[in-house]
């Protein structure tokens, strides 16, 4: 699958398995899917009183502390422009964005049918306004979408088991970003239709995916793009999918951490002409700012591969430190881009480029590294330059582990 960015900004192997990998990759001794029109049933079974604890986490009922009143206002420390300025030499340059989890709870969705006038219909994109800028000037934008969305909005669902109104993947391609990450633990949320659905939705709007498939050959090929003459390749797996399985003989349909996978598949997107090749992962513990001794021991061992040049973390839903391991720069998580969770550190995102150069006739390196926090605003849900408690609270947390990282200033 290569797709062309739309975007035009100015712009060795060393693999010790360890036995934690295997403890903590998790159980998959859940029931395979089957009815799929049971399955949020099944699930809800299993433990109502827990889950409704983390419901009230996920999409809190109460309405918001208003007391606070949001603001788009932010520090303005020595910083740069999201996308190079003009080659002044023969080097090229390239600039990637990623963003945090695309989350869609039902508040999230009723404030999106209030944008489009009530009724049936839904409009995501007032929410991404205030970041198209930003996205629009990498060169590559990539999305973290964690749940599927509906093919018709027949079936929304919010948490545990979600199902999001299609016409976010029209926002999203508004919004500017050339593809997504789908590869997560809620991907098989609604079975097979739910990923099928999903991927038809962003081809139809002309947004790239990685990490699920609708078939064995679409499963066997690599999501590449082609970005100001440079062929970027993005690879994108999960460390479960909460207990769920896909259909027997289909493990294809999504991807889960492997390190002997992952390596493979960087070496095929390399060997079949990707200069830069990405990296998605979602790992960690949910609500922790440090990476869990899973996301350290698989950062280790595919970190080093000369194939891979630079990982994107999701799935705390806070942001997580950046460091520079094995000379490739890993971000643990990026924390959430959009969702109700009310705590303000779980509204805290960032959107956060790299800026690769290859010298000519050399490869890509990833030479500096720069971030615009992000928060969700409430009410409305619009995603919004963070204000200065949470940009500060962001930058702490990229910082911690010695990062040098360079500070975006709003406009």
């Amino acid at each position: 699958m290569t797709r062309r960015a739309r975007h035009l900004g100015a712009g060795v192997v060393g693999v010790v398995m360890v036995a934690s990998l295997l403890a903590c990759a998790g159980s998959e001794d859940a029931a395979i899917l089957g009815d799929e029109a049971d399955l949020a049933d099944a699930v809800l079974a299993d433990d109502e009183a827990a889950l409704e604890d983390e419901a009230a986490l996920h999409d809190p009922v109460a309405e918001p502390d208003t007391s606070v009143v949001p603001t788009t206002e932010a520090p303005v420390p020595p910083a740069r422009s999201v996308g190079w300025a003009a080659p002044r030499d023969r080097t090229r340059r390239l600039s990637i964005l990623a963003s945090g989890d695309i989350l869609i709870h039902e508040s999230v969705w009723e404030s999106a049918r209030s944008y489009a006038g009530g009724g049936d219909d839904f409009d995501f994109s007032p929410m991404f306004e205030p970041i198209t800028p930003y996205v629009a000037g990498a060169d590559l934008a990539l999305c973290h979408l964690e749940v599927p969305l509906s093919g018709d909005n027949s079936r929304l669902a919010s948490f545990p088991m979600f199902s999001a109104p299609y016409q976010l993947a029209d926002a999203i391609a508004g919004a500017g970003y050339d593809g997504c990450s789908f590869a997560s633990n809620h991907v098989l949320d609604r079975g097979v239709t739910g990923i099928e659905d999903t991927l038809g939705h962003l081809d139809r709007v002309g947004v790239g995916h990685a990490g699920a498939a609708r078939s064995p050959d679409e499963a066997d090929e690599i999501t590449t793009y082609e970005v100001r003459g440079t062929r970027v390749a993005h690879l994108s797996y999960t460390y479960g999918y909460n207990g769920l399985r896909p259909p027997v003989g289909e493990d294809w349909r999504s991807n889960l951490i492997d390190i002997a996978t992952i390596l493979d598949d960087a070496a095929r997107a390399r060997a079949e002409g990707a200069e830069v090749v990405v990296l998605s992962l979602h790992w960690g513990d949910e609500y922790v700012h440090e990476p869990n001794r899973y996301q350290l021991d698989v950062a280790t061992a595919v970190a080093p591969s000369s194939d891979i040049d630079l990982i994107i973390g999701h799935h705390p839903h806070v942001i997580q430190p950046v460091e520079v391991v094995g000379g490739t720069p890993v971000t643990y998580s990026v924390g959430n881009q959009l969702s109700n969770m009310l705590q303000p550190e779980r509204r805290d995102g960032v959107l956060f480029v790299y800026h690769l150069e290859a010298p000519p006739g050399g490869p890509f390196e990833v030479v500096e590294m720069s971030y615009l926090p992000t928060q969700v605003e409430l009410p409305g849900h619009r995603i919004v330059p963070a204000p200065p408690d949470s940009w500060e609270r962001t930058a702490a947390h990229l910082r911690s582990r010695g990062a040098e990282l360079v500070p975006v200033v709003p406009d």
